[in-house]
């Protein structure tokens, strides 16, 4: 059963500005698992075997847990996540706002019941002409963790050209995680929603991952 939830309080406020792609998209998703958990002692990076299964791309489950259809109004989009979920605390989402890059707008920060998995979903004013596949390649080029990518394949948003990519990453305190990235373009807007966390819990929920990102809707004005 899907519960419709458009009153949400707001996490943040997008400006509606452009910035250069300074940061990588990777290192961000990948600090805000780490910021909220902490770098070394992550409850969802106490695993040392690496996760080595593969999300693939699939038509939702049917039958699943509960969900939660969040809809935002002011930014027009729609994505859905297990109701035993819930929305990261404001002092530890303020906290993680700081260490975003400017430009870098936090929309929703939600996380699992026992803390182990999250999602997060950012947004970033780009420079018209920028395409989808260049940003991906300099984030890769550019990102300070050590990550490997599983998979990487295009899906279709709202009818909007999107990519999906499952990676693994390993923390500068040397624990794994694992994680994936819905990546779209939209109205001059780079959207990344990252889900992800402890590698094994990552993998046994695969189905609820794949039901959260095949939800993400862009909705019309």
């Amino acid at each position: 059963m899907f519960h419709s939830i458009s009153n949400e309080p707001r996490i943040i406020k997008v400006e509606n500005r452009t910035v250069p792609f300074s940061q990588s998209i990777y290192f961000i998703t990948i600090l805000a698992f780490l910021f909220i958990f902490g770098w070394s002692e992550s409850p969802f990076c106490d695993s040392e075997t690496e996760a080595k299964k593969v999300l693939t791309q699939q038509t939702p489950p049917t039958e699943s847990k509960d969900f939660i259809q969040y809809k935002d109004d002011e930014y027009h989009y729609s994505i859905s996540y297990p109701s035993s979920w819930s929305i990261i605390p404001n002092n530890l989402t303020e906290t993680l706002k700081q260490q975003l890059p400017e430009g870098r707008q936090l929309l929703l920060a939600v996380w699992s019941s026992d803390q182990k998995l999250n999602m997060i979903i950012t947004i970033e004013g780009i420079s018209e002409g920028s395409t989808l596949d260049e940003i991906i390649a300099m984030d890769r080029a550019d990102s300070p963790f050590s990550s490997n990518n599983i998979s990487q394949e295009e899906i279709a948003i709202s009818n909007i050209r999107a990519v999906k990519s499952v990676d693994t990453a390993t923390t500068p305190g040397g624990k794994p995680s694992k994680f994936v990235h819905l990546f779209l373009l939209h109205d001059n807007y780079f959207w990344n929603i990252g889900i992800g966390g402890h590698p094994e819990l990552f993998d046994a929920s695969r189905k609820e991952i794949d039901i959260m990102i095949n939800s993400m809707q862009i909705l019309e004005k």
